[in-house]
């Protein structure tokens, strides 16, 4: 049986040998991520060059995600680290940094000093510190909310606060040439507050001809605002891993949480790139996919809209309201088989989250790689004659390439979904029952 959730693992020095990337995807990987934050240019060059090598060498599709740093804030102190208790108050300042002995911290962007207000909270470390900004006679301090130590260059968030930052940074655009170089298939933009940051990114992207889809990463109270303009989401979700050979309960719970709220994806971190066991974290992501995947199906029909002069999208709403006259009869579903030029054909399906594989075929490696984050869809590069009329002769030949791979399609029903002309690229217009 294979799961339905794509995995996401960070690549890092835990997990960067071609040897433990190949374990890596045997194990369930569908995406490498690239954390853009960490390590230079050439580092992340050699390591997309390896999953490449890798993906290859295994005839799998794998795809590519390079994580850009974005406009994070982050603290700037002369030291590693900065012990608080609760009520210390703290200098704040743009050139607090360079002041030894002055117990306070600046911050990477000081320019948002000014938009702060008298009273408002701000969050360190993914929330673990609260301070409290305290205003007097134009200076700017901090009264601690928390006791703990404080790391230097950890991250600083200002709930609620619409503060003018640019999108992208200069490393971000080194960043985008590289995905440029390597035709990586997916761009994450981090701090991602309204659609006018995506409307950035994309034009930098079409400037330099990249093909990649864009993830944008919801972090900022300005983005949950907006989340209509939002387009993915993604979190960690076995911290704990980092140093442990096993999950907390919790930390399984959120994984089945994700599943029910039918994530396309669920992601790793810190817990491949630099934890102790990186297998071992991507073993507990399949298995919990695997156990509560198969749980009573929603039906989410009622929440996907299109319009009526998709015909793609109509012809994907059939063949799921089959599928689904067959779950009620309890009669074995082997899975979809989709023929697509661009992949809209198997997004359109994985959308509707049924819980058998929706099996693309399509004769572009970049489509494949871009279809390895979708809900369900397994992806394969298939060649066939564009001259040629859609028939069975193409869609048997799909099936028995199936039954080589092992999938368990035999003696269940398949649903085929295809355009009038095989690689046509005109949309799906038919479907099938074998």
């Amino acid at each position: 049986m294979e799961k339905l959730t794509k995995i996401i693992a960070t690549i890092g020095p835990a997990c960067d040998s071609e040897k433990k990337i190949a374990s890596l995807i045997d194990k369930g990987v569908n995406v490498f991520r690239f954390n853009f934050k960490h390590n230079t240019i050439e580092w992340h060059s050699d390591r997309i060059k390896r999953v490449n090598a890798v993906s290859n060498k295994l005839g799998v599709s794998i795809g590519t995600l390079i994580d850009l740093a974005g406009p994070q804030i982050r603290i700037t102190m002369p030291y590693d680290s900065l012990a608080l208790k609760v009520g210390d108050k703290l200098s704040f300042g743009a050139e607090i940094y360079k002041k030894k002995g002055v117990k306070g911290f600046s911050i990477t962007h000081p320019e948002i000093i000014d938009h702060l207000k008298d009273g408002q909270i701000l969050l360190a470390d993914d929330g673990m510190f609260e301070f409290q900004v305290v205003k007097k006679e134009n200076k700017v301090y901090l009264n601690s909310q928390t006791k703990g130590v404080l790391l230097n260059n950890k991250s600083l968030n200002i709930p609620g606060a619409q503060i003018p930052l640019s999108s992208l940074i200069d490393r971000d655009l080194e960043g985008l040439k590289l995905a440029e170089k390597h035709e990586v298939d997916f761009i994450a933009l981090s701090f991602v507050r309204s659609s006018s940051d995506i409307r950035t990114l994309r034009n930098e992207i079409n400037t330099l001809g990249i093909k990649a889809q864009i993830v944008s990463k919801i972090e900022t109270q300005k983005s949950l605002d907006n989340i209509d303009s939002i387009i993915i989401t993604a979190t960690q979700m076995l911290q704990s891993m980092i140093g442990n050979p096993i999950p907390t309960r919790a930390e399984v719970s959120d994984i089945a949480n994700a599943i029910y709220d039918h994530t396309d994806a669920i992601m790793l971190s810190g817990e491949t790139a630099s934890g102790k066991y990186p297998g071992k974290a991507v073993d507990v992501m399949r298995k919990t996919s695997l156990f509560y995947e198969p749980k009573p199906e929603k039906d989410i029909r009622s929440y996907i809209q299109y319009s009526a002069r998709d015909t793609s999208a109509m012809i994907c709403d059939t063949a799921y309201n089959l599928y689904r006259r067959y779950v009620v009869a309890k009669q074995p579903i082997g899975g979809f088989i989709v023929f697509t030029q661009t992949g809209n054909t198997a997004r359109l399906l994985s959308r509707y989250r049924p819980q058998v594989p929706i099996f693309a075929f399509t004769p572009s490696q970049e489509i494949c790689e871009s279809l390895t984050i979708n809900f369900g869809v397994t992806s394969y590069c298939f060649e066939f004659d564009n001259t040629m009329q859609a028939d069975m002769k193409e869609v048997k030949r799909a099936v028995r390439f199936l039954h080589a791979k092992t999938h368990h399609t035999q003696n269940s029903k398949l649903i085929v979904v295809h355009g009038d002309r095989w690689g046509g690229g005109q949309g799906a217009t038919t479907i099938r029952i074998l």
